[in-house]
C-alpha cells in the first residue's frame, strides 16, 4: 500500500464509544493503533493506597485492588507528570491527586461504599475524578459499626504497566467486507423463493429483497464472513449440500478488502472514545 495515504472515516461516535474505517494501510498498521489505544494511551488511576481503618469484611488488599480499577477522568492527564518523571520524592500536585474515602454506618442494616464516596485531599486535581455519571461504583459495603478509613493517590500510567491504566474497554477491528452479487443469474435463473432463502440465510440481516423481488445489499458492515449466504447459493445451484463450485462460478461471493478496517472502540469512561483514537 505503499503511495497511499491513511484515511480515517467516522461511521459513528457517542459518549462511550466510536466506530470508525482505517483505509490505505495493511493489516499490521491496524493492529499497531489497536495495541496502542489499548496499551500506551496515558490515564490517571489510583496506585497508592493507604489503609488507616479497616473493619469491613473485606481484606485491605481486595479494597485496595477495586479502588484501583474505578476509572477516573483523564482528559487532562498531560497536566500531570509520570512518577518515574516527577522530580518529588514520594507525590506532589504534579504527579498525584489525592483522595480520602472515610465512612462508617451508624445508622445499621447495610451501607453502600461507592465511588461517590470519594473526597478530593486539596483544592487542585478537581479535574481528575470517577467516571460514574451513569451510576455510583460499588467498592464496598458496611454493617452496623463498621468503618473505613483511607487515603490514596491517583497517579499517570498506561495499560502497559497495569490494565487499570487502560482506557479502553474494547478495542476491535475487522476487515470490511466486499459483496459480489451476479445479479443477471439471480433473476434469471433464481426463482423468488430461493432468493428469499438467500436472504434469510445470513444471520445478520445484510440482504433484503426489494420491490422487485431482487437482492439488495443493506447492511455491509454488518457481514462477519459466516458464508451462509455462500453456502446457500451453492446448495440452490446444484441441488446438493456436499457439493462444490469454483468460487467464480457462485451467485453470491464474500471476500475482505485487506487495506480498509472497520474499528470499533468503547471507552471505559476515563476519556472520551476521540481523544484514545486521536491521543
Amino acid at each position: 500500500y505503499r503511495g497511499r495515504a491513511p484515511n480515517i472515516e467516522i461511521n459513528k461516535i457517542t459518549r462511550e464509544k466510536i466506530k470508525f474505517t482505517l483505509s490505505g494501510v495493511d493489516s499490521s498498521v491496524a493492529n499497531s493503533l489497536r495495541r496502542v489505544m489499548i496499551a500506551e494511551v496515558p490515564t490517571m488511576a489510583i496506585d497508592v493506597v493507604h489503609i488507616h481503618t479497616n473493619t469491613s469484611s473485606l481484606h485491605d488488599e481486595f479494597i485496595a485492588h477495586r479502588l484501583g480499577l474505578i476509572p477516573l477522568i483523564s482528559e487532562n492527564q498531560d497536566n500531570y507528570d509520570f512518577p518515574r518523571d516527577c522530580k518529588c520524592t514520594g507525590h506532589c500536585e504534579h504527579c498525584a491527586v489525592q483522595f480520602r474515602l472515610k465512612v462508617k454506618n451508624q445508622e445499621g442494616g447495610v451501607l453502600d461504599v461507592t465511588s461517590r464516596d470519594l473526597r478530593h485531599l486539596s483544592q487542585q486535581g478537581n479535574d481528575v475524578r470517577p467516571a460514574d455519571s451513569d451510576g455510583p461504583i460499588l467498592i464496598l459495603k458496611l454493617r452496623k459499626n463498621q468503618e473505613i478509613d483511607i487515603t490514596c493517590n491517583a497517579r499517570k500510567g498506561i495499560g502497559k504497566e497495569h490494565a487499570k491504566w487502560s482506557p479502553v474497554a474494547t478495542a476491535v477491528f475487522k476487515y470490511t467486507p466486499d459483496i459480489y452479487l451476479n445479479q443477471q443469474r439471480l433473476e434469471t435463473q433464481f426463482t423468488a423463493e430461493e432468493r428469499k432463502e438467500i436472504v434469510t440465510s445470513c444471520p445478520v440481516g445484510v440482504y433484503k429483497l426489494n420491490e422487485e423481488s431482487n437482492i439488495e445489499v443493506v447492511k455491509l458492515n454488518k457481514c462477519m464472513f459466516c458464508e451462509e449466504c455462500m453456502r446457500k447459493g451453492e446448495m440452490i445451484i446444484t441441488r446438493s449440500a456436499s457439493a462444490l463450485l469454483n468460487v467464480h462460478d457462485n451467485v453470491v461471493r464474500v471476500s475482505q478488502l485487506k487495506d480498509r478496517f472497520i474499528f470499533k472502540v468503547e471507552s471505559s469512561g476515563a476519556l472520551k472514545p476521540e481523544s484514545i483514537v486521536s491521543k
